[in-house]
């Protein structure tokens, strides 16, 4: 297996890992539209066990890769936000976190299919199809708060 592949993986597990940890405090933060509190402890769920199935395989069959993880991906989730306007900014970083999870988990697709690893394949499929699960949701969601939060000011 690739260093290159090893070290994706480990960016990987970190972004899946920081997304999840923004959806608990969005989740956490907007108790009072219990869609996006649910939805959002759930998808943390998800992203809890993409980062740990990945770490999993990592301990298993890849080098050690931690060791000065970097991205250039979304910026890191800096905190929610309060009223509506906040719930909207809110969806929209955790958008574009999921989106950066989406597209990273394309390419270790990708990877895993030219490395010919069909174990890595079936985790990554799985991953992928959830992660892009919350993006639709999440594309959704921001949506339907838009036109309120927006025109209304809040």
């Amino acid at each position: 297996m690739s260093v290159y592949l090893d070290h994706y993986l480990a960016v990987l597990s970190r972004i899946e890992t920081g997304l999840g940890k923004a959806l608990v405090a969005v989740g956490r933060h907007h108790p009072a539209d219990a869609g996006v509190a649910h939805v959002c402890a759930r998808m943390a769920r998800e992203c809890d066990d993409h980062a740990r199935s990945i770490d999993a395989f990592a301990r298993r069959h890849l080098r050690d890769a931690s060791g000065g993880v970097e991205h250039a991906g979304a910026a890191a989730f800096a905190g929610p936000h309060g009223g509506g306007i906040g719930l909207l900014r809110d969806l929209h970083a955790l958008y574009l976190l999921a989106a950066d999870c989406e597209i990273s988990w394309t390419i270790a697709d990708r990877a895993a299919q030219a490395a010919g690893d069909a174990e890595l394949a079936e985790v990554v499929a799985r991953c992928r199809a959830e992660t892009s699960g919350q993006v639709a949701w999440l594309r959704a969601r921001i949506r339907e708060v838009a036109g309120a939060a927006v025109a209304g000011g809040g």
